[in-house]
């Protein structure tokens, strides 16, 4: 019986709703520990056929070793491995399919094994693979049993094989158990779980986990892979999008198949964005399991994808805020084991906690391809879900859902399936080039360090601010209420708090000077002043505090910005009033006195450098004034969301409106997200970040975000009207702290209600901790209106922004036909599983029409009327083939003997269905075979091949069917063979062309092995060797470091970076022996020992140590341990105890460093080399100190990609090697010598032969020669092959005799040898190319380079920055001279540097008195064009 409307407004009238019930109870939702399960028996499952077999045992141990080298694995809780109960398995899987893999356990007859292999898709057996495959699950089923209970927080799952392709009742795919399948199945069954989404990111579509939940609603599963319409593995209709899941799971699965290779990080952000965000978001999963195969990541020749390891750690972050952090990462595929091992480790970082690493690469457009899947996949979910409104059904840009099938399924599937090389593969120039990325891209992704997770700012004195009349709304328990309420959550002792203070004058650079003067007048003004200058501004009130108070409010955000980017902090907050956002650089307005933000900003810029700052403002009111001080500054990107009310809200101005969008150099760099009405929540805000401030802000790519946190949008706040929850709040913080390596200040702004203002910051706080938190309100749809304000953003901003480009208008047909085939002969295609896709496919007619009399060609028969009007009515698929290509020219060589007409693949030996590469002209199977020709087409970039069963040929460039002439050759053989007889003639003739192309790459070392040389550090005492065989003699391997002979012979295949201890052998002599930890001797051998006040009655008269020099050495002799020895001098010290406990460590210290009994083995940096040399002998390299070698580095403007010629000359190469370091692989370096031969000392020591390429070398005779100069050297010799002696101008010397034997630079009295050949034509060579371009940049290392300057510089392009050092100024401020009347340079600056060296010591930093010079001086400058 129904109620009436009177009732159930009566049953309701008392009902009590507490909005903060859920805030209360995330008090006790703190950070917890993260879990991972890793078996090192996985490894034991491998092919015993195939040694190359991708997957392979180094899957697994390789991302073990790189994450235990990045110190993650002793950060996580260890969750014991074990294997699965039969019972458990029965759960999703078959007994026969048990029984099966039971039988084959322990077998070791291989050639039964590769039979039994044989008869599944993509399988091999080892005789520990059921055990292995029962543990893989187990141990995936105890892991999100643990995530579930609450022992662990996340958790990452490192097993093998991998699961998501193994099928109810047959292996597939490497997979035998479906290990996330049962993981999740466990959850839902026995842990009470109502609601778990899996994201599959592997490669491959994960069929069979699809297959197990598609009618189940309590799993979520969404898949990312590679599709091509079908044409990739796993070939399956039910792949793609329209499959969305039946009965009450209908909507619950969601297929996001992508249709081309080279995926970027820009398109698996879209992909984020547009869908998987807002669906989770809507579906409030209560557990995340991610499928994590990495075979999308760059290098896997599986994928060739090219995402790269550090956005893996962003897209783990972006699902930790999902599911109060209940995330399990459970490893799939992923074959690129470099890249593997690194996506591994920076997922595991971000389950850690730690901050994403910075994105190397800048966000591009999102490819059409990929917005064709996005809309594809919301076409065929949209009406299922609540979140896929924004498309207009009106726009400008229509779009017509695509899902075309073109893979041509067997009638039936093969008896057997290859087992061995039945994989792709790159080859090796492919290799190079992809090796020498991900080397860039280790090496440039860094890893910030921080001292605290969060800091924040707070000060009581700014509640002095206060309204006179006390019933303001800014009022100064805004900031007590916050403060308060973290010290009930228990946040304060979690965060470090900055140094309050005021901003001075100079740091208000946002404002102008007239501003800042009125507002520090208002200290000694009356109550009638301030009143009357009150109402000169709109919405602001004054007392003499004001002033003061909104000075601590600006110093205070000061320095939560310092704090941040000096890395003292990862993120901060700033409890700061009079709030800022809306306080104009000339005026006070809005309750805003200076405004805090733009302040920030501002010294962020200058202070620091910075280029890209996001400022998100999502205060309910419009920040006009941070809006207008950056107006036209595309270095900061502000974002706002307010209410507008269609210019009724405060502060009531049209540039609030979406329509303001920057100016001059600014224009996209301001945002408005301006929502026309009240009661925005949750729903609306989330929804604007998903389709607009995170795709804009990943594009920006921020060095530092900045947040106006405004919380009067929350609900219940008496002047924002709208609903904005603390979890709603928090969400958006979480997804904000991706960016900017998490470098994010959250500035407080608006926000009246107490209660919400609290618990809303709270949940900020607790975001930024990483604490998992309830999740925000989704109870609804989203208003139109906040629908319409989002769509108007998005009109005016996509021209600015390339990520917005998915406001298109969706048709979707009454009726998808989808496209089956792929040439006439494939009509009756069908799906190729039981799961339907509820669309009806069109049957081929029974015979096709007899072609009319006048039609001559086939062309002109597909196009008849009779073949169109089958067409037309779905009877008929027709596909019409290109008749020109691009590729044509490059990819069809001349037809070769028949050899290759009776050809099998050459893969698999498969006789049927055959193709042949028309560049090389090998035979590999068809797509719907083993997909081998696809894989050829991959791997050599060929694209065109020709099909040996209808004599079509198909272009992968053009993804389409070609017919023309230059292709008759070709096709008329394989016709003649195939029916013997020619093929009709009605084409031309044919020419074509070859072409290839190589790509060389850097190599980089990670182990310690022969042939390369390595650093040793044993405190200060440093020395570079060349690692020898160690089947080499014993003195071979002994090193001499300081007084010690160290044995190094088992240092070989350890890690670089290891450390070793010194074993003591015999008298002086050690053996390195690896370790893992250092001890700490300070602790050891102060324990127990007290300590005087002060050092004022101690004094060293020799008698203090009772040890004699001749007994300490005996202890060292006798191999005492270094905290022996120190413990003795410290116990026979009579003075120690009497010392103060900083003079006792600093003691302590001292003779640790000279009785230390480690080594350190370190990759040579041009750094370490640099110091090493100087302390060795700092005239060998010219006293060229490190901190000067920076300073050339930078004003030479060395970078990569770069053409540069440098002159050294009695600098060992450090110079040369320094440069060549900075420009890596990607350019050249051309080094010009004056002695005997080029110095490549330090070349050797960095290891750089394998970039010796960018190198070319030649004597400065050779180029003196080659440019005709005029003689500043005089050349003496009666003949080009004999010695030549080249000696200084006597008016060029103006240096004192004194100094003159020292200064005469070694290229004056070097002894040319006899010339070479070659020598002379690599030098032909290189002048060449100098001549034809210009160089970018000049360095010249020398005692007198004043003869080289004029002529040198001549070769370098305008406006290019050239550096010329040397170690006395006189010949520099001659240069100086020179330069300036030759109009050859601009900015001339000629300096010298000095090094401060600072003591570090705990609670006691200081610099050190004196200050070194004597590291040379500097000339540099800019080239110009002369008397322009």
């Amino acid at each position: 019986m129904k109620k009436s409307k009177a009732a159930k407004k009566k049953s309701n009238a008392f009902q009590f709703v507490d909005h903060y019930g859920k805030a209360r109870e995330a008090k006790d939702f703190v950070k917890g520990k993260t879990g991972i399960v890793y078996d090192e028996r996985m490894a034991e499952h491998l092919c015993l056929w195939d040694d190359s077999y991708p997957e392979k045992p180094e899957r697994i141990t390789h991302p073990i070793k790189r994450c235990s080298d990045f110190g993650l694995v002793k950060r996580c809780q260890r969750v014991p491995s074990r294997f699965a109960s039969e019972e458990e398995i029965l759960s999703l899987h078959t007994p026969d399919l048990i029984n099966l893999l039971r039988e084959t356990d322990g077998l070791k007859d291989e050639a039964i094994l590769e039979t039994i292999s044989s008869k599944f898709d993509a399988i091999f057996i080892h005789p520990s693979t059921f055990k292995m495959a029962l543990l893989a699950a187990g141990s995936t089923i105890d892991l999100i049993s643990s995530i579930v209970k609450g022992e662990v927080m996340n958790g990452m799952g490192l097993v093998r094989p991998p699961g998501h392709h193994a099928m109810t009742n047959e292996f597939c795919g490497y997979c035998f158990f479906n290990n996330v399948a049962l993981a999740a199945k466990h959850a839902i069954d026995n842990l009470d779980v109502k609601r778990v989404a899996i994201i599959d990111w592997d490669v491959h579509h994960g069929q069979s986990t699809q297959y197990m939940f598609y009618d189940d609603q309590r799993v979520l599963y969404i898949s990312i892979y590679r599709y091509e319409h079908g044409l990739f593995w796993p070939n399956l209709r039910e792949s793609n999008s329209d499959y969305v899941g039946s009965g009450v799971g209908t909507g619950k699965n969601i297929n996001i198949p992508l249709n081309d290779i080279g995926m970027k990080n820009e398109d698996f952000a879209a992909i984020f964005f547009q869908i998987i965000l807002p669906v989770l978001t809507e579906y409030n999963p209560e557990l995340v399991i991610v499928s994590a195969g990495y075979d999308a990541a760059i290098g896997c020749f599986e994928g060739n994808m090219e995402i790269t390891p550090a956005f893996y750690a962003h897209m783990t972050s972006m699902l930790m805020a999902f599911a109060k952090a209940k995330v399990a990462v459970v490893l799939e595929g992923g074959y690129c084991i470099r890249s593997l091992s690194e996506g591994v480790a920076l997922t595991l970082r971000s389950l850690l906690g730690d901050p994403c690493p910075k994105l190397i690469d800048i966000f591009k457009e999102p490819s059409d391809s990929v917005k064709e899947t996005i809309l594809n996949t919301i076409s065929c979910v949209k009406f299922h879900w609540n979140c896929f409104n924004y498309q207009p059904c009106d726009g400008d840009e229509k779009f017509i859902p695509n899902l075309q099938f073109l893979h041509v399924i067997p009638d039936k599937s093969p008896e057997s399936y290859p087992t061995r090389d039945c994989y792709p593969s790159h080859s090796d120039e492919e290799l190079k080039r992809l090796d020498h990325t991900i080397d860039r891209l280790i090496l440039c992704t860094t890893f910030r360090k921080v001292d605290e997770k969060l800091c924040f700012a707070y000060d009581k004195e700014m509640m002095k601010h206060k309204c006179p009349t006390n019933d303001h709304p800014e009022r100064p328990e805004r900031i007590l209420s916050i403060y308060n309420k973290f010290n009930d959550f228990n946040l304060l002792d979690r965060m470090v708090k900055v140094t309050s203070r005021p901003a001075c004058k100079e740091e208000l650079r946002a404002h102008n000077s007239n501003h800042i003067e009125k507002m520090h007048e208002i200290n000694t003004m009356t109550s009638e002043q301030l009143k009357r200058l009150s109402c000169q501004y709109s919405s602001v009130y004054l007392n003499n505090a004001s002033n003061d108070c909104a000075l601590l409010a600006a110093g205070n955000a000061i320095e939560v910005v310092k704090c941040i980017m000096s890395d003292k902090a990862q993120c901060g907050i700033a409890l700061i009033r009079p709030p800022g956002h809306h306080a104009e650089s000339d005026e006070a307005h809005g309750f805003c006195i200076y405004n805090n933000t733009a302040v920030a900003a501002q010294c962020a810029l200058e202070e620091f450098g910075l280029n890209r700052i996001l400022i998100v403002d999502w205060d309910i009111h419009h920040g006009n004034g941070i809006q207008n001080m950056f107006y036209d500054d595309k270095r900061v990107l502000y974002i706002s969301i307010h209410r507008y009310d269609n210019g009724g809200f405060f502060p009531c101005l049209s540039e609030s409106n979406y329509s303001a969008v920057g100016e001059g150099k600014g224009k996209g760099f301001n945002i408005n997200i301006a929502w026309n009405g009240s009661g925005m929540g949750d729903v609306e805000y989330i929804a604007a970040f998903h389709q607009i401030v995170l795709p804009v802000a990943y594009e920006f790519n921020p060095e530092l975000v900045l947040v106006a946190s405004g919380l009067d949008a929350a609900r219940g706040d008496p002047l924002g009207g709208c609903r904005v929850t603390p979890e709603g709040y928090g969400r958006m913080t979480q997804l904000l702290s991706t960016l900017a390596e998490g470098r994010m200040a959250v500035i407080l702004e608006g926000g009246y209600n107490l209660e919400a203002v609290s618990y809303s910051m709270t949940f900020i706080a607790k975001a930024l901790l990483g604490d998992p938190l309830p999740p925000p309100v989704i109870d609804r749809a989203l208003k139109n209106s906040a629908n319409d304000s989002i769509r108007n953003t998005l009109k005016v901003h996509k021209q600015y922004w390339k990520s917005l480009k998915f406001l298109v208008s969706i048709e979707v047909p009454e009726i998808d036909l989808i496209a089956e085939a792929a040439s006439i002969m494939s009509l009756t295609s069908s799906p190729a599983s039981s799961i339907s896709s509820g669309v009806e496919y069109p049957k081929a007619p029974e015979t096709a029409p007899e072609p009319p009399s006048s039609v001559t060609t086939y062309q002109e028969y597909v196009q008849s009327s009779e073949i169109q009007s089958l067409v037309e009515a779905g009877q008929l698929f027709a596909v019409y083939p290109k008749s020109d290509c691009e590729h044509l020219e490059a990819h069809v060589s001349p037809v070769p003997n028949g050899d290759w007409l009776d050809k099998k693949c050459c893969f698999c030996s498969e006789p049927v269905e055959n193709w042949t590469c028309l560049k090389c002209y090998s035979v590999f199977c068809g797509r719907h075979v083993n997909g081998h020709m696809l894989e050829h087409n991959i791997i050599t970039g060929h694209q065109l091949s020709l099909s040996h069963y209808d004599i079509s040929v198909w272009c992968y460039g053009c993804d389409s069917y070609i017919d023309n002439p230059r292709l008759y050759c070709a096709k008329n053989e394989l016709h003649k063979h195939k029916f013997g007889i020619e093929m009709p003639f009605t084409y031309g003739s044919l020419s074509l062309e070859n072409a290839s192309t190589s790509q060389a790459l850097l190599f980089k070392m990670d182990y310690i092995k022969p042939g390369i040389y390595v650093l040793l550090r044993r405190k200060n005492l440093v020395k570079v060797i060349k690692i020898e065989e160690k089947k080499g003699s014993a003195k071979e391997r002994q090193v001499q470091l300081g007084r010690d002979t160290i044995d190094i012979s088992d240092v070989l295949g350890y890690k670089i970076g290891s450390i070793f201890k010194l074993v003591h052998q015999k008298g002086r002599n050690f053996k390195a022996v690896f370790t893992d930890r250092v001890s700490d001797l300070t602790d050891v051998v102060l324990e127990g020992i007290g300590s005087g006040e002060d050092n004022q009655s101690q004094w060293d008269d020799n008698t203090s140590q009772k040890l004699s020099h001749q007994e300490i050495a005996q202890l060292r002799k006798e191999g005492t341990s270094a905290a022996d020895i120190v413990k003795q001098l410290v116990e026979n010290n009579a003075a120690f105890e009497l010392k103060t406990g900083f003079s006792q460590e600093k003691y302590v210290k001292k003779k640790e460093e000279k009785y230390f009994e480690y080594i350190e083995v370190l990759r040579p940096s041009i750094r370490l080399i640099a110091q090493m040399l100087y302390a060795q002998n700092p005239l060998k390299i010219l006293n060229l100190r490190i901190d000067m070698l920076s300073q050339i580095l930078t004003r030479a403007n060395i970078r990569s990609g770069g053409r540069y010629l440098v002159f050294e000359n009695s600098s060992l190469g450090l110079m040369t090697a320094a440069i060549m370091e900075r420009v890596g692989s990607v350019g050249t370096v051309y080094q010009i010598h004056g002695g005997s031969g080029a110095p490549n000392q330090c070349i050797e020591y960095m290891n750089l032969s394998e970039v010796r390429h960018i190198l070319k070398t030649f004597s400065f005779v050779n180029l003196k020669k080659l440019m005709n100069m005029k003689p500043c050297f005089e050349d003496t010799s009666e003949d080009s092959t004999e010695t030549e002696q080249i000696s200084m101008d006597d008016e060029k010397l103006r240096i004192g005799e004194k100094r003159k034997l020292e200064e005469i630079n070694d290229l004056e009295t070097a002894k040319k040898p006899k010339m070479s050949i070659k020598n002379w034509e690599d030098a032909c060579s290189a002048w060449k190319e100098i001549q034809e371009m210009p160089l970018d940049g000049l360095v010249i290392v020398t005692r007198q380079p004043e003869p080289l300057v004029l002529p040198l510089l001549k070769l370098l392009a305008p406006s290019r920055s050239f550096a010329i050092f040397s170690p006395h100024i006189e010949p520099l401020t001659s240069s100086y001279s020179s330069l300036k009347s030759s109009g050859m340079a601009l900015n001339l600056r000629l300096s010298e540097t000095w090094m401060r060296e600072y003591q570090v010591l705990p609670n006691r930093t200081h610099p050190e008195i004196n200050m070194s010079g004597g590291g040379g001086y500097l000339l540099y400058g800019t080239t110009c064009i002369k008397n322009v």
